[in-house]
Order: C-alpha cells, then sequence, then structure tokens
C-alpha cells in the first residue's frame, strides 16, 4: 500500500516502449489512473519505432539504466552505500555472496532461451492478428523454420519456479514442450480465428511488419526445454491450439 501522496512506484522493463511490453504498459496505465505515481526504469533503449497506443496513456518518466551494472560502477558504488544501512542489508549481503560463489561471470544468473511468446497485448503475436483476421494469413516463407513458443501465463511461473530453487543454475529453455513449424504454427492460429491460411508471406513484408521480432520468426531453432521439465516444472499450456484460444478465443 502507498502510504504518502508522494510516494513513488518503481517499475523495471526490459526496453521501453515496445510492443512486447504492451500488457506491462496496460497494467501502468491503470496504475496512473488511480492516482499513483510511477517511475519507469529501462535496460535498454528502443530499438523498434512501432509501439501500441497504450504507450501513450503512461506519463511516468523514464530513467534509462546501463544493460549491465558493470558498466557503470560509480550508480553501484552510490546505491550500496544506500543500502548498507537499510534493514534486512546484512542478509541479503550474505545470500548474493553465497550466489555468486556459483559462476563469477556478468551472466552468473540463470539464462533463458526464450521462445516466442504468446500474449493477447504486444509481443508478434499481437502484429500477426491483422492479417490473419482478414484471412490473408499464411506460412512464412516455405513454412519449414522451427517455432518454439510459450504461453505468457507459463513463462512467467517458469521463472518464478527457477528463482525459488537454490540448486537451479546454468541455462534453462523457457518453452513449451512442443515446438511447432511454422506452416503449422500458422493453420493453427488460423483455425482458432476460423480462418483461412493459404496466403504465403514473403520475409521482406515481415521485416516490414514485425521489425526486430522478424528475426525470431525467419530463423527459429527446435528448442526444447529439457532441463525445465527435468527440474519439474509443469506447464499449464502444452498445446498450441488451447494456448492460442485461451489468448484469442473471444476474438
Amino acid at each position: 500500500m502507498v502510504e504518502s501522496k508522494d510516494a513513488q512506484i518503481a517499475v523495471v522493463v526490459k526496453c521501453w516502449p515496445r510492443l512486447s511490453e504492451t500488457f506491462i504498459a496496460q497494467e501502468m496505465a491503470g496504475l496512473e489512473a488511480r492516482g499513483l505515481k510511477l517511475v519507469i526504469y529501462s535496460l535498454r533503449l528502443p530499438t523498434d519505432p512501432a509501439i501500441h497506443p497504450v504507450h501513450a496513456r503512461v506519463k511516468a518518466p523514464i530513467v534509462y539504466l546501463p544493460e549491465y551494472l558493470k558498466n557503470d560502477p560509480l550508480r553501484v558504488l552510490r546505491a550500496w552505500w544506500k543500502a548498507r544501512k537499510l534493514p534486512g542489508y546484512k542478509a541479503a549481503r550474505e545470500r548474493f555472496l553465497h550466489d555468486l560463489k556459483r559462476d563469477r561471470t556478468p551472466n552468473r544468473l540463470r539464462r533463458f532461451g526464450q521462445g516466442l511468446v504468446l500474449a493477447a497485448e504486444g509481443g508478434f503475436l499481437h502484429r500477426l492478428l491483422l492479417p490473419f483476421k482478414l484471412g490473408l494469413g499464411g506460412p512464412i516463407g516455405n513454412g519449414r523454420q522451427w517455432m518454439p513458443w510459450i504461453h505468457l501465463q507459463d513463462q512467467i511461473a517458469a521463472i518464478d519456479f527457477l528463482l525459488s530453487r537454490n540448486d537451479a543454475q546454468g541455462p534453462y529453455n523457457a518453452c513449451a514442450p512442443s515446438p511447432e513449424r511454422n506452416r503449422d504454427f500458422a493453420k493453427t492460429l488460423a483455425s482458432v480465428l476460423h480462418r483461412p491460411a493459404f496466403m504465403p508471406l514473403p520475409a521482406p513484408a515481415l521485416r516490414l511488419l514485425l521489425g526486430e521480432l522478424s528475426v525470431l520468426l525467419l530463423g527459429g531453432q527446435r528448442a526444447r526445454p529439457t532441463r525445465l521439465e527435468a527440474a519439474g516444472f509443469t506447464y499449464r499450456y502444452t498445446d498450441l491450439h488451447a494456448a492460442l484460444d485461451d489468448l484469442l478465443g473471444r476474438h
């Protein structure tokens, strides 16, 4: 609960603004509508000019951070000088040093090989909806490239699952256990929308439509979440049709 009218809520995002952060933008717009003050901390500058209209509704100031704190040691020093006096600092420091022993490289935290995230708002799925709704959807190129995917709910659950395990370390593929070829993905998406899927989409048109996200669709790998499943993670959505129907069933 925010006790002071001058209190602010810090929102940390990977990149702002960008389409894949649209669902976060909706949450922030809702918080601002309730009178809460936000500050956005972005780890990257945007590289794609395309944004969703909801981004313009968010009026919070933006602070762009270095992607790796090792690139800004002065910021780290100032933050440490303040944090060392806060309650719980000693316990947090001991946990950090214990975790640091596992891997002292800049990428020591658990690394995710992320599949294409299926979400109702934002991301590549949002941009594909219009041509598919118009009956103009279809495979990209020859349609043989693999598309590792994951439902947004499963992605969030997977991250939370691994963060709660002390023995989780090294790379993990955050994707569903059933990757699809692009042509099959197109057929399934069209089926959920009750539309045909017969019109191939040339690669140049996809680059114009999706920008930097097109790389993920043009050169996908047959990734499987072997380590994530071995760790005991249970998926909610392993079937593509069920995942898309959950997100787009009302469209």
